[in-house]
């Protein structure tokens, strides 16, 4: 019979045979998945052009990255980015489409967007309520 054994392995014993047998342990539980959302709550800092492009490339980039937020909640002036034919629009359909959900300040749309303006066909509104429930569920907030 072996002398070591190894921990990290399933062990079988036959002790008719006198024999060890040890195979790979599958771990068959899957890893919870990480509840991370992404607050984008100011775009027009006091009108600065900059901070704008920049809010619009983070966002943008979202499709070259390997994880993605659970969550994207727009708040604020923010909300105007949620508009059918922002310049976010195809990111926004991309996150939609990996089961992102992409959540828009009810407060903010009234506040901040015309009532002709449409918003993208991926969005959910979410109260005030509905978004501090989500930002205290989650396993990391990440703001812009």
């Amino acid at each position: 019979m072996k002398d070591k054994i190894d921990l990290q392995k399933k062990t079988e014993i036959n002790i008719w045979q006198d024999d060890l047998i040890q195979t790979e342990l599958i771990d068959t539980k899957k890893e919870k998945k990480k509840k991370i959302v992404l607050l984008i709550n100011q775009f027009a800092n006091n009108n600065d052009k900059r901070n704008r492009e920049q809010t619009i490339k983070l966002i943008n980039d979202l499709v070259f990255q390997e994880i993605l937020p659970s969550h994207v909640i727009f708040m604020n002036d923010t909300v105007v980015l949620a508009r059918k034919d922002s310049p976010i629009e195809s990111t926004l359909n991309f996150l939609y489409q990996h089961e992102v959900i992409i959540g828009i300040s009810t407060d903010s749309i009234s506040q901040f967007l015309a009532a002709d303006d449409k918003l993208n066909k991926s969005t959910v509104k979410m109260s005030i309520h509905q978004i501090n429930a989500t930002l205290f569920s989650a396993d990391l907030v990440i703001t812009y």
